[in-house]
């Protein structure tokens, strides 16, 4: 579920009545010898600790987390617990409904994903959010939950985001998507997120108590 980051790329930035169009160019490659992509030269207090926050989440590329998830459409929905394997070069998400039973598994690489439901055969595919739309009819930015449920955003796409008083991510929105981070717990030297709710439409997707049980970076 790694990216390929190519710049360059420009978001607007919102601290409380703060309102500025910043041009960010970062030439990076996602491995042993990445560089940190610049989050915006602003002198606002606030958006100098967020480039802070930002390059030690940015560095980040391994963890195993686990939260209670809500997931509601139009005419559809399911709640239970996922917990996520995150690897360099892999990653695997299960989806467990109420009870302990496996609702899904998602798992990838570089070269392809692979969906895994109950009772029925493997499917594969290049893309997570294909493979889901077309089997299990949601709608989920798998792709991009790499990048927001760490509380960034994906530094290939344009995007515009809102800080709280703390320099961290309040809300942002990418690719259609509306994220609000209503909270932050610390773990080892970093803040990331413990409750998040993602919008787009009449898709809601809650991530609540997301608990970060292990990660792994080289700035920590």
């Amino acid at each position: 579920m790694t990216a390929d980051i190519r710049p360059p790329f420009v978001y607007r930035l919102r601290t409380g009545n703060f309102s500025l169009l910043a041009l960010l160019v970062a030439t990076l490659m996602l491995g042993a010898c990445s560089s940190i992509p610049d989050a915006g030269r602003i002198t606002d207090k606030n958006s100098a600790n967020w480039q802070r926050h930002f390059n030690h989440v940015f560095e980040i590329n391994s963890w195993y987390a686990r939260s209670k998830i809500a997931v509601k459409t139009v005419d559809q929905g399911f709640s239970g617990h996922l917990s996520w394997q995150q690897n360099p070069d892999s990653y695997e998400i299960d989806f467990v409904g109420p009870m302990g039973i496996g609702l899904m598994k998602i798992s990838g690489n570089p070269q392809t994903t692979s969906l895994m439901i109950p009772d029925k055969p493997l499917f594969s595919g290049a893309s997570p959010e294909q493979l889901l739309q077309n089997h299990t009819g949601y709608q989920l930015p798998v792709s991009q939950l790499y990048f927001w449920a760490r509380g960034i955003p994906n530094p290939k796409l344009a995007f515009e985001i809102q800080l709280n008083p703390s320099g961290q991510l309040k809300r942002l929105q990418q690719l259609g998507w509306n994220i609000e981070y209503l909270n932050y717990h610390r773990y080892q030297h970093v803040m990331l997120p413990g409750k998040i709710v993602i919008k787009k439409g009449a898709i809601k997707i809650k991530l609540v108590r997301l608990d970060w049980q292990a990660i792994n970076s080289t700035n920590l």
